[in-house]
């Protein structure tokens, strides 16, 4: 994350652990012929599919990358990293952007049923809707969380009660950070509630008047689902674009880049997000995503129509190809 934060992409092992991706290779490789299909996600994961293809011919293979603006389109521009949102321009410079993009080399939660932890449940029922903070993986380490928050409660009304993230990647294990968790955990206990390891997105942003937050394709469409308006704070990658996206549609405040965050800049944010017309534009936009189909149920048709297909494939960027 530090690579992310600072622009620093001169060291791909360890930004991009190379040892997991070939653990993980291995694993396939040796259960793969086990199954009619197997499906990898994910923008380096999916690479593994050509390899998979190989070993395991009777498999169905299917490699999904997860961005979105990997693909060349005329709609809308690419989210290129380290650099801020572009603006959305003529249809060929879009997609002349997106080649260019390509060519440069960028390819690159918790089950919604699982009842909130006790604690934070009799936590928000004991007072006023808080506002949800939290930046996913940029937790940790990589900046100070505790400084922030302490600046952006000395910007909000006293009244302000805030729920704050800081699990980082301790949803596969113990919490790595212990010291930034007790110091977040030592301020005012009736204003701050700390989430140290994980809590459902779909059952707490409701919950919740405003959400505060990295820009995370995740995180934006678990707020949107829940009707709450958004302060995004992004990072990098795709991040700025989802953030504009959401702003553009009306469901969140001006994106505040997380190289420029500040106490003062996110209560700003959170100001505008509580203004009447977001929070009933967050609202039509909820309920727009709920008449939607659930993306789950779509995959598994399109991915059972891959089983009954006679000649396995390699579906790469979306296009069927033949072995």
């Amino acid at each position: 994350m530090r690579a992310f934060v600072n622009n620093d992409f001169t060291d791909s092992d360890a930004l991009f652990g190379r040892s997991d991706f070939t653990d993980i290779a291995t694993q396939l490789v040796a259960v793969a012929s086990s199954f009619d299909v197997v499906l990898v996600v994910g923008y380096l994961l999916a690479h593994h599919a050509v390899v998979l293809r190989q070993v395991a011919p009777a498999t169905t293979v299917v490699g999904v990358e997860m961005f979105l603006m990997t693909y060349p389109t005329r709609t809308f521009p690419p989210a290129i990293p380290a650099l801020p949102a572009i603006p959305n321009l003529a249809g060929w410079i879009n997609r002349a952007l997106h080649h260019f993009n390509n060519f440069m080399g960028y390819k690159i939660p918790k089950d919604a049923a699982e009842p909130l932890d006790p604690s934070l449940a009799a936590w928000l029922d004991a007072g006023t809707k808080p506002v949800y903070v939290g930046f996913g993986v940029v937790t940790v380490d990589a900046f100070d969380l505790v400084a922030l928050l302490r600046d952006l409660l000395a910007h909000v009304p006293s009244s302000t009660r805030v729920v704050v993230f800081a699990g980082g990647y301790s949803a596969t294990g113990a919490v790595p950070f212990p010291t930034q968790v007790a110091a977040l955990q030592a301020l005012d206990s009736d204003r701050v509630f700390v989430i140290s390891t994980t809590a459902s997105h779909a059952l707490l942003f409701p919950r919740c008047k405003a959400i505060v937050h990295h820009a995370g394709a995740g995180t934006i469409a678990a707020a949107a689902r829940a009707g709450v308006p958004q302060v995004p704070v992004p990072v990098a990658i795709d991040q700025p674009y989802w953030a504009q996206r959401v702003f553009e549609l009306g469901v969140a405040a001006r994106p505040v880049p997380f190289a420029k965050r500040s106490g003062a800049r996110i209560a700003a944010g959170i100001k505008e997000a509580r203004e009447e017309g977001m929070v009933k534009r967050a609202r039509e936009v909820a309920e727009m995503s709920r008449r939607e189909p659930e993306g789950a149920g779509v995959l598994a048709t399109w991915v059972a129509g891959l089983v009954s297909a006679a000649q396995p494939s390699v579906m790469e960027g979306g296009v069927e190809k033949d072995a």
